[in-house]
């Protein structure tokens, strides 16, 4: 008795009988919740044997359990900003849908204010950009957000304004949380808030927007950063920080190791060694550390590093109105989870007296930080086990020639009524779930 096994992977919405996931889950690493609606299916299978040797399966019922609806949000981060009488100054947020099924938020802001969907995360509202007061995301999906605020022209010199954002969820039995910086106590609500305060000032106001861009192709992300001086007069001694990137497996804290690696300088525009600025020349480079202790949570884990992989410029001095920009590019690793998510941002300060630190801790301005999602990769291995013996009255079957890609099992014998077993391994090499006809 021989039997010859086909297998072909079918698409992943295709539900099928037999469902397999990645081998990073059984080493720990923790996937999304299932969605609302998902069927988890049991049933036990026992094996046994008579008097005679032979072999004999039975199954129990089927038990089905429906995941219930879970509504939960996060809302980051409050802001804090300079700028000038009459200008109009930007706050980045990320809204996230945690829970796991589709969820609408209303979006409300203080002040006059304005929200902005920005669909491209460069942390400023592009033309086509539209103007919101509610968005819907699907289970984990994620939302950045601008609060466009206009200085009033009569504000003076150190006086501060206040814009609140506020997103409250379609459902009452909703928690959304406010996290980030100054994250509050919102842990019980469909609501969380972020306050956005303003300082005003007539001296140089440094605007900073980041924007990530993935190759999937050749699993690389490409982080493009610019920072304009649109105060009242020149900044001097401008240093631009950008914490290397690190993956974040489903909110784990990542680790040292887990960072963009093969990292490439590609362009550096309004910054001149000749100058007196400091520049990393393109090409590739190597990170500088700095202690997190002098400059706050720079990567956003939640931690203080005293090392922290950083990329660092110096620009002597940076003119009002005048923009420099860095763009450069670092590879993730394929084998990352789906799902799992590269964050970043970057900040910038004005350090005058030329000490390497920054002249207050309210110089140290953050980008809008950039979100990148590791896309689903496929990939499946099929291979008969072999592990029985060809010899007469075994009905395990054994790989037939000691060729595993060839498939072919071999039971010599078997009494009549025997189940004769054919093991096979199925491995999916891919980087999610996937589902499999077989």
């Amino acid at each position: 008795m021989r039997i010859n096994k086909q297998f072909k992977r079918k698409p992943l919405a295709s539900w099928v009988a037999a469902s397999l996931v990645s081998a990073t889950m059984a080493s720990g690493i923790a996937f999304a919740a299932p969605l609302a609606g998902t069927e988890i299916k049991n049933l036990a299978t026992v094996t046994y044997e008579d008097s005679l040797g032979n072999k004999y399966t039975a199954q129990s019922n089927e038990a089905i359990i429906k995941v219930a609806e879970q509504y939960r949000g996060t809302l980051e981060q409050d802001g804090s900003l300079t700028g000038a009488p009459s200008q109009e100054v930007y706050f980045p947020h990320v809204l996230k849908n945690t829970g796991n099924t589709p969820d609408t938020y209303a979006l409300a802001v203080t002040n006059g204010a304005t929200i902005y969907h920005d669909k491209n995360g460069n942390g400023q509202p592009d033309a086509g950009e539209p103007a919101i007061t509610s968005i819907e995301l699907e289970a984990g999906g994620i939302a950045n957000l601008i609060v466009a605020y206009v200085i009033p022209a009569s504000a003076t010199d150190g006086s501060t304004e206040t814009v609140t954002l506020t997103a409250t969820s379609s459902n009452t039995n909703a928690i959304v949380k406010d996290i980030g910086v100054n994250g509050d106590s919102d842990t019980e609500d469909d609501n969380a808030t972020n306050d956005n305060t303003v300082t005003v000032t007539s001296g140089p106001v440094l605007v900073m927007t980041k924007q990530a861009v993935i190759d999937e192709v050749n699993n690389k992300i490409t982080y493009t950063l610019t920072i304009k001086n649109t105060g009242g007069s020149d900044a001097t001694g401008v240093n631009i920080i950008d914490a290397i990137p690190t993956v974040d497996h489903d909110n784990d804290s990542s680790t040292a190791a887990e960072i963009l690696n093969n990292l490439e300088i590609l362009s550096v525009n309004g910054l001149l060694a000749a100058n007196g600025d400091t520049v990393v020349p393109v090409g590739a480079f190597t990170p500088t550390t700095v202690d997190e202790a002098v400059f706050g949570d720079l990567n956003g884990n939640g931690e203080t590093e005293a090392a922290l992989p950083v990329l660092q410029m110096v620009d002597a001095t940076l003119p009002k109105n005048t923009t420099v920009s860095i763009v450069f590019s670092g590879d993730y690793d394929p084998t990352w989870p789906a799902g799992s998510e590269v964050e970043n941002s970057f900040v910038s300060f004005i350090d005058a007296d030329g000490n390497g630190e920054p002249d207050s801790l309210e110089s140290v301005v953050p980008s809008n930080k950039t979100t990148t999602e590791i896309a689903t990769t496929y990939g499946t291995d099929v291979n008969d086990d072999g592990t029985g013996t060809a010899s007469v009255g075994v009905n395990d079957g054994a790989d037939d020639d000691g060729i595993a890609d060839n498939d072919v099992q071999l039971v010599d014998q078997a009494p009549a009524s025997a189940t004769v077993l054919f093991t096979h391994v199925i491995t999916n090499n891919g980087n999610g779930e996937d589902s499999f006809n077989l």
